[in-house]
């Protein structure tokens, strides 16, 4: 026969201990199942804080770059208002570099009458008495307006008064397009005539040839004065002269 020996409480034991460890293992399970749950739950705590932070480090920069913005606009109103002083005063330069060269070329243009008259005089041939010479400017609202000249007298004959023109056209003065005869007209001579035959007790008269009255136009040309030094110094402008050789020193003529 066999004997079964049977010991209860051993087995319970046993059987509590593998109960207990089916537990244990049971609730690990449980436990390692939630810990996906503690770490969403941990996030979500901390997403309030982690926006918060961002937000603080958002307006931070927001306030950094407002007044690096703000800095900006200062430097670039501070640069305008210089740029618009700098421009201000480029313009008023300009202004007086064209005033000083409008100034310069209308001195530039003049000539003296007293030197065209003297040209004149010098340049009439034997034959030719000049009476009067006289002047005329027209009006106009640009530029130099150009001088007229009339020249009037009398000459032996029309080939005196050819001659003369001839010559004023190549003056150095005279504009040659501009040089022409307006009248001419043989009349009796209008100079007096003296007795000189004092023992002679009879009146004689004594009549002169006749001659010709004419009438000669001309304009001053426009060749600048610092072209003509040589002609100007001959006639005596030494002022004028001197004046244009220390604008041409400054660079002001060329």
């Amino acid at each position: 026969m066999y004997d079964l020996d049977i010991n209860f409480l051993k087995d319970r034991a046993l059987q509590g201990e593998i109960a207990k460890g089916t537990l244990s293992k049971k609730t690990q399970g449980e436990e390692e199942s939630k810990v996906p749950l503690y770490i969403g739950g941990a996030v979500l705590a901390a997403l309030p804080l982690i926006a918060l932070g961002l937000l603080f480090v958002t307006n931070q920069q927001k306030e950094k770059i407002t007044a690096e913005i703000s800095q900006i606009d200062a430097e670039i109103k501070t640069l305008e208002a210089q740029n618009a002083q700098l421009s201000d005063l480029q313009t008023q330069l300009t202004q007086a570099r064209e005033n000083r060269q409008a100034l310069v070329s209308v001195f530039n243009q003049i000539k003296p009458i007293s030197v065209i008259l003297q040209d004149i005089s010098d340049q009439a041939p034997e034959g030719i008495q000049i009476n009067t010479i006289q002047t005329s400017q027209e009006q106009t609202t640009s530029g130099i307006p150009p001088v007229t000249i009339t020249i009037n007298g009398i000459a032996t004959s029309f080939n005196k008064v050819n001659d003369f023109l001839l010559t004023l056209q190549r003056s150095d003065f005279l504009n040659r397009a501009k040089t022409s005869i307006v009248f001419t007209q043989q009349i009796n001579n209008p100079n007096p005539v003296e007795n000189l035959d004092e023992q002679n007790q009879n009146n004689v008269n004594i009549e002169l040839p006749p001659v010709v009255q004419f009438s000669i136009e001309t304009q001053i040309n426009n060749v600048p004065a610092s072209e003509l030094l040589t002609q100007l110094n001959q006639k005596g402008a030494v002022g004028l002269v001197t004046r244009i050789n220390t604008l041409k020193e400054k660079g002001a003529i060329d």
